[in-house]
């Protein structure tokens, strides 16, 4: 309602009127502003501000973003044959262990070198535990444990497979051990973990009894030995000889029945099982798995996974493939050493490797010396080439806008800000700038990458 105060003339009692109107919108307006100022007011959810995924666009995190950007896409890198002689140079490098041929007896003096060098080690890196420096009783008791007096010159290997995913430890013991007070998340002596139906050699027990120290493909450690089924070298070369399936699927559970509805345990993408008979149910592959009677030998048991979530043998070695594979793995949380059945950056890259039929070291520093080398980035194969530095390992994906992006199990970089340095936390397989933390005092990823290793 408009009053035009010049246009018209008003009574008294039309202008007490008209001020009365006013005193009450005035304290309408006032009461209004008053209950808005008590109000609850709405929580707003805090913005995270990760330069990591914020200049990473949404289309990004879908492998066909990148295949658009690959020649040929589905051309074949290797072929099956290729495959197991990349492979054989690995093994020639001693990168990885043949573990069909190993062999029946093992060096104990170069065992006891080993193992008293990895002791020392630990010891001299002074490691917390509980948060404060691990006391001299726990490394004598550690020590003990490890039975060093007990190592034969020559050792008679025993041959097993892991049951269920176990922890290769680097000393006997599952005490979390920390390089600082409270960096949980980073187990020193967490070395590596296997899945269900791995292949070991197992050559030393601890003197209880409770654990053995085992050799895989691709690394050693201490394991639970009631984790291991014992078995004869013959047992163990026939199961390695037999027909296999490769799990292609981020995670995928194995069941105790063709209707998979008794779960039994879950395995990463890339691990290898026995194929079993083919006479399976229609949505399931039957496999076989270890397991083991009281004495802890060797049984075979028969088991199922559900048929999307492997391949016979394995899938063929192309760019599709490959970046297919690794972007199942996004988003999945970062597991230092594959804790708690995760990734770190170069188990990442077994496992996404391993559904190809590649066999890569356990460790980025010996990933890095597999495959065809480069002398920058430009020279790289964007989807098979490997980036690697002090600590980490990246899959390099190729450049947009003029800047380099990688996929890579990570768990975080450094910012410089006004007020310093700021760690942000990833804590995941991302997608990222390859050169994120430029300015920082260690560097951009890219300005510390030593190696590119083209996985070919």
């Amino acid at each position: 309602m408009l009053f035009n105060l010049k246009a018209r003339k008003f009574s008294r009692g039309a202008l007490l009127h008209f001020t009365a109107y006013c005193i009450s919108l005035i304290c309408v307006s006032v009461l209004i502003a008053i209950g808005c100022a008590h109000a609850p007011i709405r929580p707003v959810a805090p913005v995270s501000v990760r330069p990591a995924l914020a200049i990473t666009r949404a289309e990004m995190r879908n492998p066909e973003f990148w295949l658009g950007r690959i020649g040929q896409a589905d051309k074949v890198i290797l072929s099956i044959n290729q495959v197991k002689q990349f492979n054989a140079e690995n093994r020639k490098k001693k990168l990885i262990v043949d573990m069909a041929s190993f062999a029946p007896e093992y060096d104990g003096r170069a065992l006891a070198r080993s193992l008293t060098g990895e002791w020392a080690e630990c010891r001299g890196r002074n490691l917390y535990l509980g948060g404060s420096p691990a006391p001299q009783a726990f490394w004598k008791e550690i020590k003990e444990l490890m039975a060093l007096d007990r190592v034969p010159e020559n050792i008679p290997v025993r041959f097993g497979f892991i049951l269920r995913r176990a922890e290769q430890r680097v000393l006997p013991s599952d005490e979390l051990l920390a390089a600082k007070p409270g960096d949980v998340n980073f187990d020193q002596l967490q070395n590596s973990s296997f899945d269900t139906g791995q292949p070991l050699a197992v050559l030393h027990e601890s003197r209880d009894g409770k654990w053995v120290y085992g050799a895989g493909q691709s690394s050693s450690g201490w394991f639970h030995k009631d984790l291991v089924a014992f078995c004869t070298g013959e047992q163990f070369r026939n199961y390695l000889g037999m027909p296999y399936v490769t799990v292609i699927s981020a995670k995928a559970g194995i069941f105790r029945d063709p209707e998979m509805a008794g779960p039994y345990e879950t395995v990463r993408m890339g691990t290898r099982l026995a194929l079993g008979h083919l006479s399976a149910a229609a949505n399931a592959v039957e496999v076989v798995v270890p397991s083991r009677d009281s004495p802890g030998n060797f049984v075979p048991l028969k088991a199922y996974l559900g048929k999307g979530n492997v391949v016979f043998g394995h899938l063929s070695y192309t760019y599709r493939t490959v970046l297919t594979q690794a972007f199942k793995l996004l988003d999945a949380p970062y597991g230092w050493g594959g804790s708690n059945g995760e990734q770190d950056c170069s188990s990442f890259m077994q496992e996404v490797f391993g559904t190809v039929g590649i066999d890569l070291p356990r460790n980025s520093a010996d990933q890095v010396k597999a495959g065809e080398g480069v002398k920058d980035i430009s020279s790289a194969a964007p989807g098979i080439t490997l980036l690697g530095m002090k600590g980490h390992i990246m899959l390099y994906l190729g450049e947009y806008d003029n800047h380099p992006y990688a996929i890579h199990a990570v768990w975080s970089y450094r910012k410089p800000t006004v007020k310093g340095e700021q760690v942000i936390k990833i804590g995941k397989v991302a997608v990222t700038l390859a050169d994120l933390g430029r300015g920082s005092s260690k560097g951009s990823w890219l300005q510390r990458v030593n190696a590119i290793r083209i996985v070919r």
